[in-house]
């Protein structure tokens, strides 16, 4: 039997798809503007200033941000040594860097991706309503059915998951680039699938701010199997994708996410990536 989805779903979002005498019922729904790359451009949009200084970035982290598709490109640096004694000496609160990013994160998401919704805060214990993927997944407060849920995710997810260090691999030698053969050797090396939770993003976000990180070196230290080119990102990325999911999703923290970058298919592993999807997509 096919379980009914949570309503409201958008009809027009979900596909019945039958596979091996088995019928399924998928929600299906392309959300381009929040991958990974696209999602760094919307939060420096969400900050403001020309330049995106300090919690989001080692020290001695600075670079440009830009997409394809989006007229110019956002500057971001960490802060200088003046302003990480100031720094240093202001946060007296508990609120570490993580949480900074997680607020910069909730602001891109509540700026433009959701321009009818209010997406929940972490300290929220009863948000109105949750809103996910530009409001065409809205979801009434309903803790008892989300948590009844089973979710499962890949692309981005994973590939963070693996460079963090939340999914383990055998792998000694990090790749250079996320494009590079190597970066798919090492996704190779690791589960097909694998049990993680927002909190697991969560924690790993607070090892890549940590304000103790002061170089890209420190986090070289901390993510040894990060491409040197996604180090500056660790902070910004990982905070994403745990504010994603909890307070976009509205998953709450622990509860279980079956992460995967292969699937079983004909009785070989296949990567799990974008165009499988629109090649199922497309024979749908």
């Amino acid at each position: 039997p096919i379980s009914p989805p949570i309503s409201p779903t958008p009809g027009k979002d979900l596909r019945t798809v039958t596979l091996l005498n088995r019928t399924f019922l998928v929600y299906a729904h392309g959300h381009p503007r929040f991958g990974i790359r696209e999602a760094r451009a919307q939060i420096m949009e969400a900050a403001r200033p020309p330049i995106l200084r300090g919690a989001c970035f080692a020290r001695d982290a600075a670079g440009n941000v830009s997409h394809k598709g989006r007229e110019g490109h956002h500057s971001f640096r960490g802060w200088n040594d003046s302003e990480w004694s100031d720094v240093k000496k202001l946060k007296k609160d508990d609120r570490g860097k993580a949480e900074w990013c997680a607020d910069l994160s909730l602001r891109a998401l509540a700026n433009g991706f959701f321009p009818n919704c209010t997406p929940s805060k972490p300290k929220e214990t009863k948000p109105s309503h949750v809103c996910s993927m530009e409001g065409t997944w809205r979801v009434s407060a309903a803790a008892g059915a989300l948590a009844a849920r089973s979710y499962f995710a890949s692309g981005f997810f994973a590939i963070k998951a693996i460079e963090s260090g939340i999914i383990p691999v055998n792998h000694s030698s990090p790749p250079t680039s996320p494009h590079s053969p190597s970066h798919v050797s090492q996704s190779r090396n690791a589960p097909a699938m694998y049990l993680i939770s927002p909190q697991a993003f969560r924690a790993v976000a607070a090892r890549a701010c940590d304000v103790n990180v002061t170089s890209t070196s420190d986090l070289k230290s901390r993510f040894p199997l990060a491409p040197a080119d996604q180090l500056p990102y660790m902070c910004l990325d990982l905070s994403y994708c745990a504010t994603l999911l909890s307070s976009g999703f509205g998953i709450p923290a622990t509860k279980s996410i079956t992460l995967f970058r292969r699937i079983l298919y004909q009785g070989r592993m296949v990567e799990a990536s974008w165009p499988l999807g629109a090649a199922i997509n497309g024979l749908m």
